[in-house]
């Protein structure tokens, strides 16, 4: 049976819905127990993402130096695993066959886990301080991380190439505008469409 309100009633609800209402990307069903495993990147957007995620980055961090991290994060049973990392790969230069040794290492870390995302690396416009071959290495990451593991891809290649003014100017690292830009697509990506 539905009870009719009366006008003021029904105004005073209307506005506590508008004052109580999330922010457009927590309003989505994200997971409340998410784990996140990052670089600098992911660091430097740490605290705009929900105070409830744990967040396991570190500067300069790579993936086949987090096997430890990434299983620790397993081991807490989150509902969603983010493997946030590639930059400092591509950036050390590491091969074809290491990238897909450590790929399918962590894939076989996560066998199990519901919701699993990984996310690409920044293609172009990074400076020459990470080397001269960067955009041949983040190709290869990219398109193995595509092709290769199992879970969600989060592409911020794609994002971030079409805004250049979310970067400071190595290329690679984020402004302000970037970091919110960076928070907000790990938010929407792991949210259930």
């Amino acid at each position: 049976m539905v009870v009719p309100r009366s006008r003021p009633v029904a105004l005073l609800l209307a506005v506590l819905a508008v004052v109580t209402v999330r922010p457009a990307a927590a309003a989505a069903d994200v997971p409340d127990r998410v784990e996140i495993v990052g670089d600098s990147l992911t660091r430097a957007a740490q605290d705009l993402l929900p105070a409830d995620w744990r967040v396991r980055a570190r500067n300069g961090r790579a993936l086949f130096e987090s096997m430890e991290t990434i299983a620790l994060a397993r081991a807490s049973s989150p509902e969603c695993l983010v493997v946030a990392l590639g930059s400092n790969d591509v950036g050390q230069h590491r091969s074809r066959l290491q990238m897909l040794h450590d790929l399918d290492q962590v894939d076989e870390i996560l066998a199990g886990v519901d919701c699993v995302a990984w996310t690409t690396v920044k293609v172009r416009g990074v400076s020459p301080f990470y080397g001269r071959n960067w955009a041949q290495h983040a190709r290869t990451w990219n398109a193995l991380v595509r092709d290769r593991v199992v879970g969600t891809v989060l592409d911020w290649n794609a994002v971030a190439r079409t805004h250049p003014g979310w970067f400071l100017g190595d290329g690679l690292h984020m402004s302000g505008a970037g970091r919110a830009a960076y928070a907000h697509f790990l938010q929407r990506g792991i949210a259930p469409a």
